[in-house]
């Protein structure tokens, strides 16, 4: 009786072994109700089968799928077991309680502890960028106890099983300090960054522009693209020197004509500019010209407004024109004119062939300054008009045979290399502010035409004693120098669309070393040629002005 009931309680002790290794296999082995995964490893185990292998007296050991004994159902007879090997049959199946979530078909599982799981390290210098996302470079998400697990644990789709469409969770924790780079100053909510004064730094490469050369950002700037350019120019010059020319009669010291009185005002330009970007576009070279057209600059001296009359300040003695009636004194024509008359006019144009390379692939998200340098060839060509005109009988210039002229033209040709950077500072990843300038040595091909002339001809020289006796006043010369140039531009960029962008500046633009045309008036008498057969290049130009138009990448 005794050993009846110690057999009992050795039975009824060992089947509850075999219930609880049973339970912790369910436990280690089912899948999660939320996930259908095996939670440490990852992998998707196959249903738990019957096998009727004998088993080894370990249970908590043998292998995971190998099966339960098939003598393991209880009620099975005491006495088969006494002097023998234990026989177990195989347990009922079990019925589990059907899953809420339609889109898992897997059995739920006996509740288990929450598996432990440390996140995985973040890469050095890799920011925050919020739980939607994790960490950049690595997906990452949580569970409601607040751990962490890799893509891995609970994408059951890449395991051949169903997609997860339960509920998700926010982040607990805020993340860590980032050493080597700028500080999150927002706090995450919701499992978003929110935006702050440093959110402008938390940018990945492709949201940069760099990855793969390209972006979708619209304000981003395209590579490896082709690019033009048109705008509308508004300039004018500086006044330059000043040159006294008439005054009357009565009173040598009252200046009633001067260079200054037909100084010139704004006049109307274009500019155009096209060229390409190259690798991810930080390399591109550009072609520009921009000009202005300027008329006419007029000033007049009106014999009727003088005291006395009106004369001139230059020396034309020496000097005659025939009117028809026989040569005359040039100064006669000037002296108690009823007119006197001042032109002027000049032009100005340029065009560069430039190469420049910059940190254009990043965008103002990404950096708030972007820098870049050009060199390059340029050629400037300036020329400038200068007529004084008299007409002693009438106030009305109509090609009469007594009207008299006093001409002079400038040209100048710069041609030379030149090197220049510019500077963007970002106010919105749209709009940006620049300012730019450029630089370089010249060679100045001058030339400058002086000549006096009417209906009837040219003027000559009349001094019987003078060496050009006879020479007519139509003298021609040319000369090579160094000369200097200079361009700032300053203004606002616009991108309203990725192709499209408006641009407004202004531009300011010096010359040194050239020849203008109140610098070639001889400051002796006009009838010693020497002083018109040379030209005199110590003049300077600033033109200055605005300008507005429309860029298009394509």
């Amino acid at each position: 009786m005794r050993c009846a009931l110690l057999l009992a309680v050795a039975f009824l002790g060992l089947n509850m072994t075999v219930s609880a290794v049973m339970a912790q296999q369910t436990c280690d082995i089912l899948p999660t109700p939320n996930s259908g995964f095996v939670p440490r490893s990852g992998n998707r185990l196959p249903p738990v089968t019957p096998n009727s292998s004998p088993q080894s007296a370990n249970l908590a050991r043998q292998p995971i799928g190998s099966g339960i004994p098939a003598s393991s159902r209880t009620g099975q007879p005491l006495g088969q077991s006494v002097g023998g090997p234990l026989e177990l049959t195989p347990l009922p199946p079990t019925q589990y309680p059907a899953i809420q979530n339609p889109a898992i078909q897997n059995p739920a599982a006996i509740p288990c502890a929450a598996p432990t799981h440390s996140p995985q390290p973040r890469a050095p210098n890799k920011p925050y960028r919020g739980i939607s996302d994790g960490y950049i470079g690595s997906s990452v998400t949580s569970t409601p106890s607040g751990r962490l697990f890799e893509a891995s644990d609970h994408d059951a789709t890449s395991l051949g099983g169903p997609s997860y469409s339960g509920p998700s969770y926010a982040e607990p924790f805020q993340s860590a300090p980032i050493q080597g780079g700028p500080q999150p100053s927002a706090p995450i909510q919701n499992g978003v960054t929110q935006s702050g004064p440093a959110d402008q730094y938390w940018k990945t490469e492709a949201e940069c522009g760099v990855k793969g050369c390209e972006s979708s950002s619209v304000c981003s700037t395209p590579a490896s693209r082709w690019f033009a350019g048109v705008y509308a120019v508004a300039m004018t010059r500086d006044r330059v020197n000043n040159v006294w020319l008439s005054y009357d009669t009565a009173d040598i010291r009252s200046r009633v004509l001067n260079t200054y009185d037909a100084d010139a005002s704004y006049s109307a330009g274009f500019e155009t500019r096209f060229g390409r970007f190259f690798g991810c576009g930080s390399t591109a070279f550009e072609f520009i010209y921009w000009g202005i057209y300027p008329g006419s600059e007029e000033a007049n001296a009106w014999g009727a407004n003088a005291v006395v009359g009106l004369d001139t300040i230059l020396h034309f003695d020496g000097i005659s024109y025939d009117p028809g009636g026989g040569p005359q004194l040039v100064s006669t024509a000037f002296f108690l004119a009823e007119r006197h008359r001042l032109r002027r006019n000049y032009d100005l144009h340029n065009i560069e062939l430039n190469l420049f390379e910059s940190n254009y692939t990043q965008l103002c998200g990404c950096s708030n300054v972007k820098l870049a340098w050009a060199a390059g060839l340029r050629y400037v060509s300036f020329d400038e008009s200068f007529l004084y005109s008299t007409d002693p009988i009438d106030i009305s210039f109509t090609g009469a045979q007594e009207e008299l002229h006093y001409g002079i033209e400038a040209e100048n040709d710069l041609l030379g290399f030149q090197v220049g950077g510019r500077v963007d500072v970002c106010f919105t990843p749209c709009l940006t502010s620049y300012v730019d300038t450029k630089v370089g040595i010249f060679v100045n091909r001058s030339s400058q035409h002086s000549r006096i002339f009417g209906t009837n001809g040219l003027a000559e020289v009349s001094d019987v004693v003078s060496p050009y006796f006879g020479t007519p006043l139509d003298i021609r010369a040319e000369k090579k120098d160094a000369a200097f140039v200079a361009e700032f531009r300053t203004g606002l960029d616009y991108q309203f669309t990725p192709s499209w962008s408006a641009t407004i500046g202004y531009r300011v633009v010096g010359l040194t070393g050239v020849a203008l045309s109140t610098n070639q008036i001889p400051v002796d008498y006009i009838s010693a040629i020497d002083s018109l057969r040379t030209v005199n290049t110590n003049g300077s130009l600033i033109a200055h002005g605005a300008y507005a138009g429309l860029e298009y990448n394509y």
